[in-house]
């Protein structure tokens, strides 16, 4: 059995000390998935593979012809990295990485994942304040966005609250991501939160459509904040009519 970690989000997070307790159980993975362009401020189509044993690896990916024999790989004195990768071609992919390292170190990397991190935080509370503020102008207790999630890395999560929404459908919902994003100024991603088996409160809910905020571009700050906040309740507003 090979135990490949998908981590291709938040598998960046290794970088900060403080985060490492999170992650700890990562060193029982055979293998772990990073993209770059996700979390790691590099552009599309840059992936990293940690991997534990070299030589399984090599033999999956090996395409080696006799014409490509040496003595230099055969006794292991090389790395051979087209034996690591599948070949679709010369991409030079590694560039990606090599350039983004070179201009942020590794002290910019870590800042701006902990920038995120703490934008995260303060984006979440204003959701919360003005869900609070957005159903006490419409007379109503109940608020347009419940959060059951806290926020750890960069990802922030909304999910319509059922008490506010009781006859709306998935369909219906996906009229607001469709809002959002024909704005052209944020994006944002949805998803189904099913309630955990043996839950019966939960199950008596019902699943949660839940939108996703995930924090990632290397310049975000706090009015970046503000303005995401600002958009997503003037489309609220948009989708309740």
């Amino acid at each position: 059995i090979w135990l490949n970690i998908d981590a291709a989000y938040a598998g960046v997070v290794s970088m900060l000390p403080e985060m490492r307790p999170l992650t700890a159980q990562l060193n029982l993975a055979d293998s772990m998935f990073i993209n770059g362009s996700k979390w790691m401020n590099c552009l599309f189509n840059s992936s990293l593979l940690f991997f534990r044993d070299r030589a399984a690896v090599a033999a999956s990916l090996n395409a080696t012809g006799v014409y490509l024999d040496n003595k230099q790989t055969s006794s292991g004195a090389v790395v051979d990295l087209k034996d690591y990768q599948l070949g679709l071609g010369r991409p030079f992919r590694s560039l990606k990485l090599f350039t983004t390292f070179q201009s942020f170190g590794i002290d910019g990397l870590r800042g701006t994942l902990r920038r995120h991190i703490s934008l995260a935080g303060y984006l979440i509370k204003c959701l919360q304040f003005r869900s609070t503020e957005f159903s006490a102008s419409n007379g109503t207790s109940a608020v347009p966005f419940i959060f059951p999630i806290e926020p750890i890395f960069g990802l922030v999560c909304a999910a319509f609250n059922p008490a506010c929404y009781p006859r709306h459908k998935y369909a219906d919902f996906l009229k607001f991501v469709d809002l959002v994003n024909a704005t052209d100024k944020i994006y944002i991603v949805h998803t189904v939160l099913t309630p955990p088996v043996g839950d019966a409160a939960a199950a008596e809910q019902g699943d949660l459509f839940l939108v996703r905020f995930s924090l990632s571009h290397a310049t975000l700050d706090f009015a970046d904040m503000d303005r995401i906040v600002n958009i997503v309740f003037e489309q609220l507003a948009e989708f309740n009519k």
